[in-house]
């Protein structure tokens, strides 16, 4: 009986933990990771093929980047927009 008594409060503390457990469970659910991520990944536009636009090679990077910028002004705004679907 003695070492019941010195027992005890961890066998409550352990009920009540696992019942929170259980609560928590209930009240906020389990999420299933999806069996695809497809659905969640944002359909762009097929790839368009640029070499009839550009008859000079660039010297470097930064180049191309700023002739991408000429035509896609706001493609630096696509990581600030939410995911959307194009269809």
């Amino acid at each position: 009986m003695e070492k019941l008594l010195k027992i005890w409060p961890f066998l409550v503390a352990s009920v009540l933990l696992v019942a929170l457990m259980i609560v928590t469970l209930m009240v906020f659910g389990v999420k299933v990771a999806p069996k695809t991520p497809w659905p969640e990944v944002v359909n762009f536009r097929p790839h368009l093929d640029h070499k009839p636009f550009f008859k000079q090679p660039f010297s470097s990077g930064e180049d191309v980047t700023k002739k991408c910028l000429e035509c896609h002004k706001d493609i630096f705004l696509l990581h600030l927009l939410p995911k959307r679907r194009v269809v």
